[in-house]
């Protein structure tokens, strides 16, 4: 969120009600409902949830996913009290405004109890619908000074890339012709950067694919790096990771031109310790005569801890 959603408590007459963007009843007897990022509310143990999200996770992946990757918001009912869990970084305005109405239609009224997900602080007390806003806000620009403390990109000069062996037979190899077939360059990152690369491919919405994805990631766990083909690269573990190295992407898929850069990151995963790697990067774009333009990701290691 870039600007604050609640500003009074007259919020339902701000917002225009979307038809069908409730799929319940607050009479329902459940202890857990999760609102998506259209908005949609759905019991958390529903089928259909995770029918249309393609999947069969487990509760626990399931609410890490949800909560952590794609802005969902949580609602648990503790007997009197309602506990609201989000990422403020993540969720979108649509969900809040699911969870408004969701407030509205159960008829609450009082202080809200709300939980940042991934944090280890308790619930805190919110007085009213203004003040949860507020907080909302103030939660999001916290956490987005966070990340730019934890990704850091200081871009490097084209005179210093054929100084770096390894960086630099790529360099020289996209210099030489930018139309070549994907296998052909994933076969030569794999022959000369330890398995640290990957190729994307750009998608009309803005986002990226990902084509093929090397082993030598020391910050990625085997399971993940053996799926990750044809998944969106904003999806692997950590999804503000994942956000930040997508903007470089992007930068080399608007310009044509490489991007040759030193990078410190910080990168967490649900289900591993944090690693801070330090590396050099060039992502750098071609084209696969047969299949079109396509982006490279290549890297070598400095350090990892």
């Amino acid at each position: 969120m870039t600007e604050p959603i609640l500003q009074s408590v007259n919020y339902l007459r701000q917002i225009p009600k979307v038809e069908g963007k409730i799929c319940m009843t607050v009479h329902e007897i459940a202890e857990c409902w999760l609102i998506d990022e259209a908005g949609r509310a759905w019991g958390a143990a529903d089928p259909a949830l995770r029918g249309s999200l393609q999947t069969d996770v487990s509760t626990d992946q399931l609410r890490d996913f949800t909560l952590g990757k794609m802005g969902f918001v949580e609602i648990r009912r503790r007997g009197p009290r309602i506990v609201v869990t989000l990422d403020p970084r993540r969720v979108s305005s649509s969900a809040i405004v699911g969870l408004l109405y969701w407030l509205h239609d159960a008829h609450w009224v009082g202080r809200l109890a709300l939980r940042v997900f991934g944090s280890d602080h308790e619930a805190e007390l919110v007085p009213n619908i203004a003040a949860f806003g507020a907080r909302l806000e103030v939660l999001g620009q916290c956490g987005r000074n966070e990340e730019r403390t934890r990704f850091q990109c200081v871009p490097v000069s084209t005179d210093e890339v054929s100084n770096d062996r390894r960086i630099g037979t790529l360099f020289e190899l996209w210099r030489s012709s930018a139309v070549r077939s994907r296998s052909e360059v994933a076969a030569f990152c794999a022959h000369h950067f330890d398995g640290r690369y990957t190729l994307v491919r750009p998608l009309s919405n803005g986002e990226f694919v990902v084509d093929e994805m090397g082993r030598g990631y020391v910050c990625y766990d085997r399971s993940y790096v053996a799926k990750s083909a044809g998944t969106l690269l904003i999806d692997e573990p950590d999804y503000a990771y994942g956000m930040w190295v997508s903007e470089a992407y992007r930068s080399v898929a608007l310009s044509r031109a490489p991007d040759f850069s030193d990078v410190a990151a910080n990168i967490r995963s649900p289900h591993a310790a944090d690693v801070t790697v330090q590396y050099r990067r060039l992502v750098i774009p071609f084209i696969d005569p047969y299949f079109g333009d396509y982006i490279v990701s290549a890297s070598v290691l400095r350090s990892a801890a």
